[in-house]
């Protein structure tokens, strides 16, 4: 049987370009919606923006579908250079804070990446530095609360990561996520525009084609 999977985005930017693709969607709740997703059965979670909710949020989920395999997908920032805007890659190494948390099982066909997962937004150049010299190549904020929701569930229940790069995160004076919580409105839609517009052209594309090889 095929594995069933849960597959967790952030933000309603992230999640619809999969949702628009799911076949036979049923929903299963406000935020839980599922389907089947190149060919595979699949429940998409839309968490909300940061760690609490997210790993609130995931733990209702895995509790109620029980699924096989667990993905944390969306957008990241990148902190080095040479990592530009629509870059997708995996992740293997899982720092939380700055910290190793976790070696997770590589996406297939997607080369990796170092990334942290930080409570609040990496919007200076000195706090870009700071998390770039953990060893981290890229930032977001809910992939380590993902997979501590999911061990927490079941321990060793198998978690991946799927990110494509949005922006780079810290390095500009004014950042459109700089403050979550309080995001200005004009750069906030612009955010998800662009958001949605990699996600759907570049990373679901590498989504769909690991699907079948988890």
């Amino acid at each position: 049987m095929s594995p069933r999977w849960l597959l967790v985005g952030a933000m309603g930017a992230e999640t619809l370009p999969l949702l628009r693709r799911l076949a036979h969607p049923r929903p299963l709740g406000a935020r839980l919606l599922s389907g089947q997703l190149g060919g595979q059965p699949v429940v998409v979670l839309t968490a909300g923006v940061g760690p609490e909710k997210a790993h609130r949020r995931c733990l209702d989920a895995l509790a109620r579908v029980q699924p096989d395999r667990v993905l944390s997908f969306g957008t990241c920032g990148a902190l080095v250079d040479g990592l530009d805007t629509g870059a997708v890659r995996g992740v293997q190494e899982l720092l939380e804070g700055g910290r190793p948390l976790a070696r997770l099982e590589p996406w297939p066909g997607v080369a990796t990446v170092p990334l942290t997962t930080e409570a609040r937004a990496c919007w200076t150049r000195d706090r870009r530095m700071a998390l770039a010299a953990t060893g981290a190549w890229v930032v977001e904020m809910e992939a380590a609360a993902v997979w501590r929701a999911s061990q927490q569930h079941q321990p060793g229940l198998p978690v991946q990561a799927l990110k494509v790069v949005s922006d780079q995160a810290g390095a500009q004076a004014a950042d459109p996520m700089a403050d979550p919580e309080r995001p200005d409105p004009l750069t906030l839609a612009r955010f998800q525009a662009r958001a949605l517009d990699l996600v759907d052209r570049l990373l679901l594309p590498a989504l769909i084609a690991g699907l079948g090889q988890g």
